[in-house]
C-alpha cells in the first residue's frame, strides 16, 4: 500500500528543488558529498512541481530504523537543529528531474542471518527514476543510520545495498 500511494502521488512530477539536511558539524565544505554517493546525518527534501514537499528521513520505532516519508518539510515538525545544505545543482548535474518510475525496497527488523523468526519490515530504500533522463537517486539507510544517496545503483550493489535481505514490493 505505500509503494502504490508513493507512486500515485509522486510519479510524474518535477523536482524543483533539493536540500540535504544533516548534523551541524559548522563545516564550510560540503563534507557530504563523497564521491560517487551522498551521506546525510537526517535525510533529503524535496520541492516538487505542483508546491510540496517531501522529505525522506531515518526514522527509529521501536527497535526498528527504516527510512519515512512525510509529505512535509523536516524542520520544524521532525528536526530541530540540523545544516541545510541546498544541492539542486548537484541534483541536476546527476540525478532526476522528474519522478518517472518510484521502487521501494523493505528489509527485516532482524535478518535472517541474525537467527530468530522473522519480523515485520522496514523500508530500507526509495528508488526514484527519471527514465526520459536515464536517470535515478537511490535513497537507502546505512547501519548507522545515515542516509545514503547514490546515482548509481551499481555503486549501491557494491555498498552491500539491495541484496537478498531485501524485498522489493
Amino acid at each position: 500500500m505505500v509503494t502504490d500511494a508513493l507512486r500515485q502521488v509522486l510519479t510524474g512530477r518535477a523536482i524543483r528543488a533539493v536540500r540535504y539536511a544533516d548534523l551541524d558539524y559548522e563545516h564550510e565544505v560540503p563534507y557530504w558529498h563523497e564521491g560517487d554517493r551522498d551521506v546525510v546525518g537526517h535525510g533529503l527534501e524535496l520541492d516538487l512541481d505542483d508546491g510540496s514537499t517531501w522529505s525522506v528521513i531515518w526514522e527509529q520505532g521501536g527497535s526498528s530504523a527504516g527510512l519515512g516519508i512525510r509529505a512535509e518539510p523536516l524542520m520544524p515538525n521532525h528536526l530541530q537543529l540540523a545544516r541545510i545544505w541546498h544541492v539542486t545543482r548537484h541534483w541536476r548535474r546527476r540525478g532526476p528531474r522528474t519522478i518517472t518510475q518510484i521502487e521501494t525496497f523493505w528489509w527485516p527488523e532482524r535478518r535472517p542471518e541474525d537467527g530468530g523468526p522473522s519480523s515485520a519490515l522496514s523500508l530500507g530504500g526509495l528508488v526514484l527514476r527519471d527514465l526520459d533522463r536515464g536517470r535515478q537517486a537511490v535513497v537507502v539507510i546505512d547501519e548507522r543510520f545515515d542516509v545514503r544517496i547514490y546515482f548509481s545503483p551499481s555503486r549501491a550493489r557494491r555498498d552491500g545495498f539491495f541484496t537478498d535481505s531485501y524485498v522489493s514490493l
